[in-house]
């Protein structure tokens, strides 16, 4: 005799969206396009003829000049100039931003932002690699910057830091080989506001643009 059965037949459970999951995925998906249209915009620009790019409106191209590219990389030497191993580093950030690992050999760094003991721009582990640390006021560089922040951290010693002024006269050494890593922290002297002044002031004496 057959058995039977009074199981009902399982139904397959079908996982729905939430109001709230479906919103959370809209909202994601507007904040990647707000993301991205600096790039879109970028990209858009870089295919503009010049005249396009300050008429209002101006959204999409009327030709698509591909050679602007052309001129770009091989008459502008775009990839030579990315090669470049210069860094200024102009804020008054207090945690650092400018990492070791970021630097390739032959990189000089310039650290000028606004100085104070908590300022530290650039990690500390990058001075202790740098093959010249240069201050422009030694006394300074000691309490507040870059210096003092890798000083802190027993990263680098005094010993380590030459003053630019002993380079300039040539009784320190400065950059000496192009693999160098090399890295000055100015933290502002008043020698050098006067000198900056008086060459303005010449210039404006001179009638031309001291810019």
């Amino acid at each position: 005799m057959a058995a039977v059965t009074t199981e009902r037949p399982r139904r397959k459970r079908r996982k729905k969206m939430d109001g709230w999951g479906l919103a959370g995925w809209i909202f994601l998906v507007l904040l990647m396009i707000f993301a991205m249209l600096p790039m879109i915009w970028m990209l858009i620009t870089s295919l503009k003829l010049p005249r396009e790019i300050y008429r209002v409106p101006s959204l999409w191209p009327e030709v698509f000049p591909w050679d602007n590219y052309h001129t770009l990389i091989y008459e502008k030497e775009f990839l030579v100039n990315m090669k470049n191993s210069l860094i200024v580093a102009t804020t008054a950030a207090h945690r650092p931003y400018l990492l070791a690992s970021h630097i390739r050999p032959g990189t000089h760094v310039t650290a000028m932002g606004s100085d104070t003991p908590d300022k530290n721009e650039v990690e500390p582990e990058l001075l202790r690699r740098a093959d010249r640390v240069v201050a422009d006021s030694k006394a300074q560089c000691l309490v507040r910057g870059e210096i003092h922040q890798a000083i802190r951290a027993g990263a680098i010693d005094e010993g380590t830091v030459v003053e630019l002024g002993s380079v300039i006269a040539g009784t320190a050494e400065g950059r000496t080989g192009e693999a160098q890593i090399t890295i000055a922290d100015l933290t502002g002297v008043a020698v050098q506001d006067i000198m900056i002044a008086k060459a303005v002031v010449a210039k404006l004496a001179a009638g031309s643009n001291p810019r």
